[in-house]
């Protein structure tokens, strides 16, 4: 999965078996129209994976996105998920128990192709997170693939990795467990002043 037009041209080059699906980010800032051309050329059937950006996109906010909810009297995720199955693309959202009926419904309707190239005009080609790039992904360079296919991922992805999760934890502590967090770690010789 993940796989961008060069990285497929790449594994058809020595694989026997070719993909039968590849899973890539499309959501409405990320229409990935060449490359699911490149693949249904292929015979690959596409997969869409974060149609509402992952939360880290403001999807909801969109006037156009809003306008559309409005006019067929649906939600912006049906809307969203409605787009994506009539460009004839797979995907499954995560979604909570209640909003099953809802995800089903957008097979209930069907938008205009003035309203379908509406949507495909809010294309930037921004990915929900830069990290998601399959031309560089953060493993590209810190990670080697063993005989055995499991990843190995480097010190420094790992290190990294660590650092993402320690600031997204710290960020919600109080200024006295920050405190207590810094004193505690400077008296046992973790950090130096």
């Amino acid at each position: 999965s993940n796989f961008n037009p060069n990285h497929l041209e790449d594994l058809l080059s020595y694989a026997e078996i070719r993909p039968v699906i590849n899973q890539i980010e499309i959501h409405p800032y990320m229409s990935q129209v060449e490359n699911i051309e490149f693949n249904r050329n292929l015979g690959i059937q596409v997969e869409a994976w974060g149609p509402f950006g992952q939360g880290d996109i403001d999807i909801a906010g969109n006037p156009v996105l809003q306008a559309l909810a409005k006019k067929y009297q649906k939600t912006i995720p049906q809307i969203v998920l409605r787009w994506i199955v009539q460009r004839g693309l797979i995907t499954i959202p995560r979604c909570k128990p209640n909003h099953v009926a809802e995800n089903l419904a957008v097979m209930q309707f069907s938008l205009t192709d003035k309203d379908m190239q509406a949507i495909n005009g809010l294309n930037q080609n921004h990915r929900s997170d830069p990290r998601n790039n399959p031309d560089n992904f953060p493993w590209q360079n810190n990670t080697t693939m063993a005989y055995t296919g499991r990843f190995e991922q480097s010190e420094e992805y790992r290190r990294d990795e660590l650092i993402r999760k320690i600031e997204h934890a710290v960020a919600n502590l109080t200024l006295q467990e920050l405190e207590a967090l810094y004193y505690d770690m400077t008296t046992k010789s973790y950090i130096n002043d």
